[in-house]
């Protein structure tokens, strides 16, 4: 499923809670823009970010399932997510998912240099 779909689902699920949800300050613009932003990043991309939620980043490259080139693409919508606090754990994911990243980079880029 989808990023949007699955945040939009999960959404429609606490609307039946207590009222409690209702006084988390969620702008339906917020939603709406970082739909937006996955929309743009096309499906070849969204797969990719669906396979390092699943998988890592390591295990998804190795599989070929995530191309290297696609990862500063997918570092900026990520961080899009993090502009917006009221994302909630959503942010904190996203974070723990650019730190990844980089730490992978930071890896690989020192293993380049120490090979060549």
């Amino acid at each position: 499923m989808p990023i949007c779909e699955l945040f939009l689902s999960k959404l429609s699920d606490t609307e039946n809670k207590d009222d409690e949800n209702y006084t988390i300050p969620l702008d339906l613009g917020d939603i709406m823009s970082i739909c937006r932003e996955y929309a743009d990043l096309g499906g070849k991309i969204q797969t990719q970010i669906e396979s390092i939620l699943e998988n890592g980043i390591s295990d998804s490259i190795k599989s070929g399932s995530l191309q290297r080139a696609s990862l500063p693409h997918i570092k900026n919508f990520l961080k899009q997510i993090i502009k917006n606090p009221y994302f909630g754990e959503a942010t904190s994911q996203a974070n723990d998912c650019i730190y990844l990243i980089d730490k992978y980079e930071d890896e690989n880029f020192q293993n380049k240099i120490l090979l060549n």
